[in-house]
Parts: C-alpha cells; structure tokens; sequence
C-alpha cells in the first residue's frame, strides 16, 4: 500500500537542492551514480515547474471564483466548492478523464448526490 504526500518547497530550497545534487555528481566515482543524479535532478526540476504551475493555476481560479461571487454569478458558493472538490479529487486519482469508465460515472454520481443531500438534510432541521 502507498501513500502520497505532498510536501511544498520554496524557491530557495529547490536551489538547495540542485546545489547539493551538483556537488553529488561532481564528487561521485562511477557513471551510474553521475545517471542516477542527473535523473534526480530533472525529476526535481519537472516536480517543481508542476508545483509551480499548480500554484498558479489555483491562484487564477481563485481570483475567478472571487470575482463571480462579487458579481453575484455564483449563487451557493459551499455546493460550489464541495462539488469542485469532488471533481478535483477524481481528476487527480484519474477518474474524470473523457473515457471514463461506467463504475466510475456511478461512483462520482453517487459522490455528487451524497453532496446534495447531505445538505439537503442539513436544511430540514
């Protein structure tokens, strides 16, 4: 079973890092080593350009959001993201793809509707 985290790193500790894996492959004594750190490095980098791309596509979606709230296009602002939340979450496990599969259209229904009345619940008391 594996687990994922996902740990947020800051400009001045990727350079850290590259540093130390540069300082790694100059002092390392058989090609292997010197491979295995140069993949390391591009992993690093490729990580970092998706965090950072990741950033700012949740910042703009943000400001979006903000904005059609003010402008009252948006009007339950808490199913809104609930929603989005579940559409997020299958997105990133892969299940929200143009060919998806049948078990995996019930199962986010069954999220969606899970959402609806759960609320709808929470409004009759």
């Amino acid at each position: 079973m594996s687990q994922h985290i996902n740990l947020e790193m800051g400009y001045g500790t990727y350079l850290k890092l590259c540093d130390a894996v540069e300082n790694a492959a100059e002092h390392a004594d058989s090609f292997d080593e010197i491979q295995s750190l140069v993949h390391l490095m591009d992993y690093l980098e490729e990580e970092y350009m998706r965090d950072i791309g990741k950033q700012n596509l949740d910042y703009k979606t943000w400001k979006m959001h903000e904005e059609l709230f003010r402008n009252k296009e948006i009007y339950h602002h808490q199913y809104f993201y609930k929603v989005e939340n579940i559409f997020e979450d299958n997105i990133e496990r892969g299940l929200l793809e143009w060919n998806i599969s049948e078990q995996d259209k019930f199962h986010l229904i069954c999220e969606l509707i899970d959402v609806f009345k759960k609320n709808d619940s929470d409004n009759v008391d």
